[in-house]
């Protein structure tokens, strides 16, 4: 499902004959294989379910990551294109200890809020 103009907003899990249930990208199940916008396209999983914020996990220590970067969907998921808008990044923590980066992401809408929403259908 998607805002605005191309903001994934969340999933359709199931679907019946006049209406469907959507998981949010702000809930603890979550997943969605996402790109961020920096000289890379560094590739990585966003993850719901830390209040308002999303995460992006799986991002190698050697990526360079800056705060207000865009993360977009990757293209790599079935049945979600690339290039919906995740959110934006508002901290990144790159410890030696942890063999991945933790990025810390914003909505680019707020989820609790929505009036209108698309779905994209399949063929």
């Amino acid at each position: 499902m998607i805002a605005g103009k191309g903001i994934l907003i969340g999933k359709v899990i199931r679907a019946d004959l006049h209406s469907a249930q959507v998981r949010l990208v702000s809930d603890s199940l979550s997943r969605v294989e996402a790109t961020l916008l920096n000289q890379d396209q560094t590739i990585g999983v966003v993850e719901g379910g830390f209040g308002i914020s999303l995460q992006m996990k799986f991002v190698p220590r050697s990526e360079i990551i800056r705060v207000n970067q865009h993360i977009i969907t990757s293209g790599r998921e079935r049945l979600i294109p690339r290039g919906l808008l995740l959110g934006t990044v508002t901290t990144v923590e790159n410890e030696a200890y942890q063999g991945f980066q933790r990025v810390t992401l914003s909505p680019s809408v707020d989820l609790a809020k929505l009036s209108y929403v698309s779905v994209i259908l399949s063929e």
